[in-house]
């Protein structure tokens, strides 16, 4: 077999394989290109894992394909000889690096939606954003972000707590979007005449921006940014218009 034949026959190995897919919880980082192997070292049950669940985690990495992350679009790709293969694991709970992150059937999902319209989430970036200083409207906010940012606004809607109720100056956002966009991503707030906003990646981040330097990165009490540093920083985070 010369090496056109086995190029052939591994693109049709390949694409006999089926996917499943996880989010990254906010919080999580890996680096880029990471190995099968160095991967699939960060998922386990941990000491107070149930024989059970420990064999069901070996079971997964035995039976796994190949396992992929990629970092912009804060997606895992989890692959398996074949559908019937990937059925067993969809909507399993993945342990990766202490979190539970489920795996889900993009391809099944696709499939049910053209006959019932479901909305699948795929291509989306969602993230928070807040009114710190002055008072906004929904119709101000998404102003805001469609014109100004030039953001695809698929939903926005207001967070609700127990003891609080309806957040009216505070807003979680969902985009048309593959990844972070660039317009967005080194944003910490914005500022528009005497209204502050301010702006969370609550999809990477579990921290809101720090409050001296603006950073969506890094949260105040880690801020290691000097004094003399620091309007230079804040120019860098933060959009004035």
């Amino acid at each position: 077999m010369g090496p056109g034949e086995l190029a052939v026959y591994e693109d049709l190995f390949l694409a006999l394989e089926y996917p499943l897919y996880a989010h990254l919880a906010p919080g999580q980082r890996f680096f880029a290109n990471m190995t099968k192997g160095a991967i699939l070292a960060q998922i386990y049950g941990g000491a107070e894992a149930a024989p059970a669940q420990k064999q069901e985690i070996e079971d997964f990495k035995r039976l796994l394909s190949r396992i992929t992350i990629d970092m912009e679009t804060r997606v895992v790709n989890v692959t398996f000889k074949g559908k019937q293969s990937a059925a067993r694991w969809s909507g399993w709970q993945m342990p990766l690096a202490t979190k539970l992150l489920p795996l889900i059937d993009y391809e099944q999902e696709c499939e049910h939606a053209a006959a019932t319209n479901k909305l699948v989430m795929l291509d989306f970036y969602s993230f928070d954003v807040e009114v710190r200083k002055g008072v906004m409207t929904s119709r101000d906010m998404f102003w805001m972000l469609s014109e100004i940012l030039g953001l695809k606004v698929q939903a926005m809607t207001h967070p609700v707590s127990e003891e609080t109720g309806i957040k009216e100056q505070q807003w979680t956002v969902r985009i048309h979007a593959s990844a972070c966009p660039v317009a967005l991503r080194q944003l910490g707030s914005m500022q528009i005449d005497d209204v502050e906003v301010v702006i969370h990646h609550s999809a990477i981040h579990v921290n809101w921006p720090c409050k001296r330097c603006h950073s969506p990165d890094h949260p105040t009490r880690f801020c290691k940014i000097l004094f003399a540093d620091l309007e230079g920083e804040k120019k860098k985070h933060t959009n004035k218009y």
